[in-house]
């Protein structure tokens, strides 16, 4: 979701429904500040702060996760003694930001459960970027291994043995996780969706 552009008391009570995403423990929230310029304009939004906009709606989920009654003033956000009802089971949902420039991948770092990668493939420039991220987390006062990194598995064919082979390159680079990226029609997307889960998991 693009995070600046949404109303948060609204999306954080969606996000936090405690009957069915998070009563598990198993609901993650990624977020990010998107990228295109008219989305914000046609809701007279100013693109420009997004990122700064986005860091005050993650302390604003936060609270409204964790904390029955909820008094909070800041730049773009004013809660006056209010919560959800029913709260969460999950508290507080854990938050990966999607970042792909220095000063967002620096943000997720700094105040993500874990960074949601946009890179393409496992390579060197990959595995110096985790390592960067890491002293990003370590700067910030974090523990780099409490900090996630997601990395994307696209494919196009069923090839059980390349999929694999990536997961392990991504491994060795050093992620933490994959989301499987399947690309083609709906039909393609729901074969090679299935074909995975079958072979991997």
């Amino acid at each position: 979701r693009v995070d600046p552009a949404s109303a948060p008391s609204r999306a954080r009570g969606k996000t936090g429904c405690p009957g069915r995403c998070s009563q598990r423990g198993r609901m993650q929230m990624g977020v990010g500040v998107g990228w295109n310029d008219p989305e914000y304009t046609a809701l007279d939004m100013d693109f420009t702060n997004r990122g700064r906009r986005m860091e005050e709606q993650i302390e604003v989920m936060r609270k409204l996760w964790t904390e029955e009654h909820v008094t909070f003033s800041g730049t773009w956000h004013m809660i006056d003694d209010a919560g959800l009802a029913p709260m969460p089971v999950q508290r507080p949902i854990p938050i990966w930001i999607g970042a792909l420039g220095d000063t967002a991948i620096e943000r997720a770092a700094r105040m993500g459960e874990g960074w949601q990668c946009l890179l393409g493939a496992p390579n060197d420039d990959v595995r110096a970027a985790f390592e960067k991220f890491g002293e990003d987390a370590q700067a910030a006062g974090r523990n780099p291994d409490d900090v996630g990194i997601e990395a994307p598995l696209f494919t196009s064919e069923h090839d059980v043995d390349a999929w694999g082979d990536l997961i392990e390159q991504w491994k060795a680079v050093g992620a933490t996780q994959l989301v499987f990226r399947p690309q083609g029609d709906f039909a393609t997307i729901l074969e090679l969706t299935k074909a995975f889960g079958e072979a991997l998991l």
